[in-house]
C-alpha cells in the first residue's frame, strides 16, 4: 500500500511539472567505497550523453549512495584535474544548493625545489640528468589516476559545503568527513569508477529515513568543471617532444595528415579524429574547456 501511495504522488508531481523525477535504487546490500564496480549493477541506471557519463543513486535507512562510470577521455580528464561535484538541496528549491562535495581536490602540483618534479636539477628527475647517455627516469601516465603523483595525493581530501553545519567550502581529510567516503580509480581497461556514501545524519540531521521521507524530492546536480587548459584533449596524444598535436607540436589529432593517437579514433571518434571528436576529428559536445552539468530531481525509497 505503501508503494501504491509513493507512486501516486510521483504521478502528480510529475504531471504538474516539466521536470523529471527519479526514483532511487533500494540499496539491499553493502557498498564498500574502493573505486571498484563489483557492488553495483553495470550499466548504471542513467545516461547523460554530453558528459557521456553514466551515473546513478541509490539508498538505504542510513545512507545516500552515488556511482558514476566513464571511458571518454575527456570527462575522465576533468575528474581528475578538476575533480567531480555533487550538490544536494532537500527542499527542492531553484535558488541553489545548500549541501556540495567535491572529489578529488586537486592541490597544486607536487613539485622540486625549483619548481620541476622531484629531483635535483632544475626541472626534476623526469627532464632527465646527466650526459646524454645516462638514464632517463620515466615521466608518470598523467592520464592514469594510479600513476599520477598529484591525483594520489589527494584521494585522501574531499571538499564539502553544508554538510555537516560547515558555513563554507572547506577541504578536509575524508578521515574527518563525518562517515561520508568517496573513492575512484580508473582500471586496466581505461574505465574510471567514481563512488561515494554520504550519511543521512551529514545532512537530514537524522540517523535513519523514515517511510514519511520518501514523499519529499531531492534535486540533485552533477557537475564536471573546466579543467582550465584550453585545448589540451587527452595526455596520451601529445606529441613525442610534450606539444599539442593541433599546435604543430606532435602528432595530428584533429583528422588527415598523419595516423590518429593511440591507434584510430576512440569512442565518438571518426575516421582518422581524435577519440571523442566527431566524423574527421573535431571537438565533441564534452570539451576540456567547457563545464558540463546533469540536474534531476529524485526521491528516496524505503524498504
Amino acid at each position: 500500500m505503501r508503494n501504491i501511495i509513493t507512486a501516486l504522488f510521483i504521478l502528480l508531481i510529475s504531471g504538474c511539472s516539466h521536470k523529471v523525477y527519479m526514483g532511487t535504487r533500494w540499496q539491499n546490500s553493502e557498498i564498500k567505497v574502493d573505486g571498484k564496480e563489483d557492488d553495483w549493477d553495470v550499466p548504471l541506471k542513467e545516461y547523460d550523453k554530453t558528459a557521456q557519463l553514466n551515473y546513478e543513486v541509490s539508498n538505504d535507512r542510513t545512507n545516500l549512495y552515488f556511482a558514476a562510470r566513464t571511458t571518454d577521455k575527456t570527462t575522465i580528464q576533468k575528474i581528475m584535474m578538476a575533480g567531480l561535484k555533487i550538490e544536494i538541496d532537500t527542499f527542492a528549491k531553484s535558488d541553489g544548493y545548500p549541501f556540495s562535495l567535491k572529489f578529488p581536490v586537486m592541490g597544486r602540483p607536487m613539485m622540486g625545489e625549483r619548481g620541476g618534479f622531484p629531483g635535483n636539477g632544475p626541472m626534476g628527475d623526469f627532464q632527465g640528468q646527466g650526459d646524454e647517455n645516462s638514464e632517463r627516469p620515466q615521466r608518470p601516465d598523467m592520464n592514469q589516476p594510479n600513476d599520477n603523483p598529484m591525483f594520489m595525493e589527494q584521494q585522501d581530501n574531499i571538499q564539502l559545503f553544508g554538510f555537516n553545519d560547515l558555513k563554507e567550502e572547506t577541504s578536509v581529510k575524508i578521515s574527518d568527513a563525518s562517515g561520508i567516503r568517496v573513492k575512484c580509480e580508473r582500471d586496466s581497461l581505461n574505465v574510471l569508477f567514481y563512488e561515494a556514501v554520504i550519511p543521512f545524519n551529514t545532512f537530514y540531521n537524522k540517523e535513519n529515513i523514515t517511510p514519511f521521507d520518501t514523499l519529499g524530492i531531492l534535486s540533485f546536480k552533477i557537475t564536471l568543471e573546466s579543467t582550465g587548459m584550453p585545448g589540451m584533449g587527452d595526455p596520451s596524444s601529445m606529441g613525442e617532444n610534450g606539444g599539442r598535436p593541433d599546435m604543430g607540436g606532435g602528432r595530428p589529432s584533429m583528422g588527415g595528415g598523419g595516423a590518429p593517437p593511440m591507434g584510430g579514433g576512440g569512442p565518438g571518434g571518426g575516421p582518422g579524429g581524435a577519440p571523442g571528436g566527431g566524423p574527421g576529428g573535431g571537438m565533441n559536445q564534452n570539451s576540456a574547456e567547457d563545464d558540463v552539468e546533469i540536474s534531476f530531481e529524485l526521491h528516496l525509497s524505503y524498504n
